[in-house]
């Protein structure tokens, strides 16, 4: 499993396959996330915002893969806000794309057009896998956002690319 550098952001989790060892999943980046086998919290109920930790990636071929996330705390759906063209930077790392908002201390989504940009297919080809929102805050706002037991080290909100 690949693992990434601390990225958080906001998830509506679903029902997963019936029978499946995951019964609660997300597929708000594009692709699967799972929640985390060592998770021991209060599982997330289906259709509900949550601010989660991104643990790694488990990557089956190159384009086909799931994320391992750690959820943290249910987020308020009038506390999310979506991103419009403008408001963010594109970096895209392998298949992934990076939205990194411009503004902090807000809890942001992708919305459906913006994702589409990314995740249809062009030409009968899928450039990319997954569209991640990173969650940036400051301390302040990352100590009242987080449980106790979690810590409070500032995220990184993308991995470090080298040219």
């Amino acid at each position: 499993m690949q693992t990434l550098e601390p990225v958080y952001c906001v998830l509506r989790f679903v029902y997963g396959k019936r029978g499946s060892p995951n019964p609660i999943v997300s597929k708000t980046m594009g692709r699967y996330a799972v929640i985390s086998h060592t998770y021991t919290g209060p599982m997330p109920q289906p259709y509900c915002f949550w601010l989660c930790r991104l643990d790694g990636e488990k990557m089956f071929t190159e384009t086909k893969g799931c994320f391992v996330v750690t959820p943290l705390r249910e987020i308020k759906l009038d506390q999310i806000a979506k991103l419009v063209p403008g408001t963010f930077d594109v970096e895209v790392i392998g298949t992934t794309v990076y939205c990194k908002p411009r503004i902090s201390n807000f809890f942001w989504i992708a919305p459906f057009n913006i994702k589409d940009i990314y995740l249809k297919p062009k030409e009968g080809l899928y450039p990319y896998s997954s569209v991640i929102v990173p969650i940036t805050l400051d301390q302040a706002h990352l100590a009242a956002s987080l449980p106790a037991d979690v810590g409070t080290a500032v995220p990184v909100a993308v991995p470090a690319v080298s040219a």
